[in-house]
């Protein structure tokens, strides 16, 4: 899911993922109260959190009808895990039709999604969902250690956002004003913009700082040089 050199389309900024159960939901509460366009089982401008997105399908589990993946791909796959103990609960609770889906994408494991008993299968995707994600991370960490500003500022976007102080109070308010859709493109390629324009200033700024603490070297240098010839 992640764009390769010479795809075409704007890449979405984030997508996080891990095995059913990796307290998704926790994430993407975090990541909308600081005002990051993500959505949890669904595609926003700014990123998405979905155990189901790990893997590239026509359809998906409990996906946004108004906000699917489609053809959309991500720049940064950040794998998040947890604690197996804390997800197999809510991997022993998936109904039939994600079972369905986890077993149609994992077959190293034949007949996964029917298979007994119910706790042996839930350790067996939290090991090869995990498993598989691995291999096209940028990043992977524990949600018990998690810092979302970390998820935020590696992902590029605006540190302001990133850091912010949170008001849980607003997440519903937030959450029942989705983003934009991506179909609007030139909304998406300002954004895109917005990002690459941000990144430039932050560069220009450490290279401006890079500069004058050479500047300072240099004229150390030389005042510690007159004193020695004097």
């Amino acid at each position: 899911l992640l764009l390769r050199p010479g795809c075409v389309g704007i890449p979405i900024p984030v997508l996080v993922t891990g095995s059913v159960g990796f307290a998704g939901s926790f994430t993407a509460n975090a990541l909308l109260s600081r005002h990051l366009r993500v959505l949890l089982h669904g595609v926003g401008i700014e990123g998405a959190v979905s155990p189901y997105y790990a893997v590239v399908a026509s359809h998906y589990p409990e996906e946004l009808p108004d906000w699917p993946l489609g053809n959309k791909r991500f720049h940064y796959i950040f794998h998040q895990v947890r604690f197996p103990l804390h997800a197999l609960p809510e991997i022993m609770n998936l109904d039939t039709a994600a079972w369905e889906f986890i077993g149609a994408y994992t077959p190293s494991i034949p007949g996964l999604a029917t298979l007994q008993p119910l706790a042996l299968r839930a350790m067996i995707h939290y090991v090869t969902w995990n498993r598989m994600i691995e291999q096209s991370a940028s990043w992977r960490y524990r949600i018990e250690d998690a810092d979302v500003g970390f998820i935020c500022a590696q992902a590029g976007l605006l540190l302001d956002r990133c850091y912010l102080e949170v008001d849980d109070t607003n997440i519903e308010a937030l959450r029942a004003a989705p983003p934009q859709r991506h179909r609007d493109e030139n909304h998406a390629e300002g954004g895109h913009q917005q990002h690459q324009h941000e990144k430039k200033k932050r560069k220009r700024r450490s290279g401006e700082s890079s500069n004058r603490g050479q500047q300072r070297n240099q004229d150390s240098q030389h005042e510690q040089q007159q004193k020695q010839q004097q």
